[in-house]
């Protein structure tokens, strides 16, 4: 078994009010944990892989492929490779969302 700490990871994005941080990278995928602090806004942008978004904690909305939904704790979502997909935390608590990208 393989343990990684958040206390041990990298910053791999900073934007406003979001940050990012590699927590664990292995064969498949890359586990990146995405702090959205209330008003934090991330523009559309593409990945050529498949990424799925895992909300641990408050809420936020997720707007890819056109469509906008509003995901909370427990929550998850997928946006194939090639899709435009945007964040944009629009309540007055932080979000936290660990984003798994498929290798």
């Amino acid at each position: 078994m393989k343990t990684y700490r958040r206390e041990e990871s990298t910053e791999v994005f900073r934007a406003g009010k979001s940050t990012g941080h590699l927590v664990a990278t292995a064969e498949q995928a890359d586990v990146v944990l995405l702090n959205l602090e209330p008003g934090a806004h991330i523009p559309a942008h593409a990945l050529e892989v498949n990424v799925l978004f895992a909300v641990a904690s408050g809420s936020a909305t997720l707007t890819a492929g056109g469509e906008s939904s509003e995901l909370a704790a427990g929550d998850v979502a997928e946006v194939p490779p090639g899709e435009r997909r945007g964040w944009g935390n629009t309540t007055g608590q932080p979000c936290r969302i660990f984003v798994v990208k498929q290798k």
